[in-house]
């Protein structure tokens, strides 16, 4: 095959600065260069203007007054604090915000929600970004230890709700958080139920906030994000012939609208308790998800794991993993497509659920080993080609233990000799086809069940391999299409320069999808071609700091014939003691 070579690693940094291309803003305002605080830049921009941020904390809190306008930080969220300090609620997009109006590469915190918000009187306002009736984009922020607005106190029927801990978008929004951490942050408690003079009170207390989101008759999107270790607000107390209120989800509370959540990970979040009353206590919060009966939902290509119920009285019907209330026949059931809702909690009452309660559709999707309840309960009316602890009814169900690779360390992708791979239905390919960490779906014609998809990995070590086709696509990828001619580049790089200097082998074969590599024992379980026919590209020597690099271009071959490629580097300080293997790289002929 003929190939060029040209200076190692600069091809490397090309690929990898594809992902971080920006387009140009007709003007850019600096801070604090030019103006001493965020929000003065923000109420000197036009639109279409750009904001960008220096290193630093700023204590402020921010809105965007209607304006499209990105405002940026100029390294990035663990660089850049917006810092609240307890003043209110951190961000505000309360003014018809479009897609185009962003805020990207800060860490929100301080937050507190006001228990007053005027617009949406039944709650109170989220401690770290607020939403009503805009569209803006948050981009690779994170949002931490922020606390919702308590709900205020009421003589009845009801009283306020309390704020979600981090997010809270209302009425007609479509806000998109993409990339971001929502951690640690606390939902507001639900106000209580006074007893006035001469009065008996009826009705129910507030509800608890959700730690992380609450989406009222909006449709906010969850994209690529990580909610971890939020607590749900406490449900307000009762009085008199008041129930006490619910409490807030850890995750997310949803009621009404169309929200999804997608390739994230909603992990070890934890719902508010029960309010109490003498006239009965509400229900504890869901530690996952929890959505109302007229809201439509969908979660997709997500870990739904060690999320716990909040405390409720004895034999409550708790949930630990996702909740959706309503009836079969009057209101729609969510959506779960190739999730893993795993090792989550809901106590020990004989009709909790520790994994998924209520009206749901189960596709392609892992619930396992959900603590001492049922993993499935309520209607649950489709549940295909899913694997289920204690099994259950459907097309092509299974009951095994899914193999993650390390629960203990939050880890809950698959070991490649899990019993889901390859068992899923493929049938979605078309619209989904990349599973929670962007890797191909489909990725040897069928499906896993679950939310990752088994990427041909390697030992795992300080040893990246990358590829791309006439030099775009993400480099991180391990399936890519190419036609005869195409320029296609492998690199291979050790970031943390664990093995400069060690010879590297690079490994390839050719296949059909009628006889597809496996593994070889003869070799290693981290290598993925057959011993027999594998192909030796090149022995490129020393690894050199920038990383190398091969190039090739496609050949002419039979639509889906593959050339599958791996890079060795031998070492006696790799963890087995003589090599460290890429992940494998396909690269199929369209």
């Amino acid at each position: 095959m003929p190939f060029a070579k040209a200076t190692p690693g600069l091809l490397l940094v090309a690929m990898f600065n594809l992902l971080w291309s920006t387009v140009e803003a007709q003007s850019t305002l600096t801070v604090p260069s030019q103006f001493p605080t965020i929000q003065s830049a923000i109420n000197a921009a036009n639109n279409g203007d750009q904001v960008v941020v220096a290193p630093g904390v700023y204590a402020e809190t921010l809105d965007f007054n209607g304006k499209i306008i990105v405002v940026r930080s100029l390294t990035g969220a663990t660089t850049t604090s917006i810092d609240a300090q307890g003043l209110g609620t951190a961000v505000r997009f309360v003014s018809g915000e479009p897609r185009a109006s962003r805020l990207e590469g800060f860490t929100i915190r301080g937050g507190l929600g006001s228990s007053v918000m005027p617009p949406v009187p039944e709650f109170a306002a989220p401690g770290g970004v607020l939403v009503i009736g805009s569209a803006p984009t948050i981009r690779e922020c994170f949002i931490e230890f922020n606390v919702g607005g308590a709900g205020i106190a009421s003589a009845g029927p009801t009283a306020m709700a309390g704020g979600a801990g981090a997010i809270g978008s209302f009425g007609n929004s479509f806000a998109l958080f993409q990339n971001c951490k929502i951690r640690n942050n606390t939902g507001g408690v639900g106000g209580d139920i006074i007893v006035p003079t001469g009065m008996i009170p009826s009705g129910q207390a507030g509800t608890g906030g959700a730690g992380a989101v609450v989406s009222v008759f909006a449709n906010v999107g969850i994209a690529d994000c990580e909610l971890e270790d939020n607590q749900g607000g406490d449900g307000g107390a009762g009085a008199g012939l008041a129930l006490g209120g619910n409490g807030g989800s850890g995750a997310v509370d949803v009621f009404g609208g169309q929200p999804a959540v997608g390739n994230s990970k909603l992990i070890a979040n934890t719902g508010g308790n029960a309010g109490v009353a003498p006239a009965g206590a509400g229900a504890a919060g869901t530690g996952g998800v929890f959505v109302n009966p007229s809201a439509l939902f969908a979660i997709v290509n997500c870990f739904v794991t060690q999320n716990v119920a909040g405390s409720g009285p004895i034999n409550a019907a708790l949930t630990g993993g996702i909740r959706k209330d309503g009836t079969a026949g009057q209101h729609p059931p969510i959506q779960v497509l190739h999730c893993t809702v795993a090792d989550n909690s809901a106590g020990m009452s004989a009709i909790a659920t520790g994994g998924i309660h209520g009206l749901a559709e189960l596709r392609n999707t892992i619930v396992y080993g959900n603590g001492a309840g049922v993993e499935l309960g309520g209607a649950i009316s489709v549940v295909t080609y899913c694997n289920i602890e204690d099994g259950y009814p459907g097309v092509n169900n299974i009951n095994a233990n899914p193999l993650f690779k390390d629960s203990s360390q939050r880890d809950y992708h698959l070991l490649t000799s899990s019993p889901c791979r390859e068992r899923g239905n493929a049938g979605f390919a078309s619209f989904l086809d990349v599973d929670i960490d962007n890797d191909p779906r489909a990725v040897n014609g069928v499906a896993d069940i679950g939310a990752d998809e088994i990427c041909l990995e390697g030992t795992n070590e300080d040893f990246v391999m990358v590829s791309s086709v006439n030099g775009i696509g993400d480099p991180f990828r391990c399936v890519k299409g190419a036609v005869a001619g195409d320029v296609v580049v492998f690199g291979w790089i050790s970031p943390a320069a664990t093995f400069i200097g060690a010879d590297v082998v690079l490994l390839a074969q050719f296949h059909n999808a009628a006889s597809l590599p496996i593994q070889s024992p003869i070799l290693h379980p981290s290598i993925h071609l057959i011993a027999s026919q594998t192909a030796l590209i090149q022995s490129t020597g020393m690894l050199p700091a920038g990383g190398d690099f091969f190039m090739v271009n496609a050949l002419a071959v039979p639509p889906g014939t593959t050339a599958r490629v791996q890079a060795i580097v031998l070492s006696n300080i790799a963890a087995n003691g003589i090599f460290a293997s890429s992940r494998a790289h396909d690269i199929i002929h369209l």
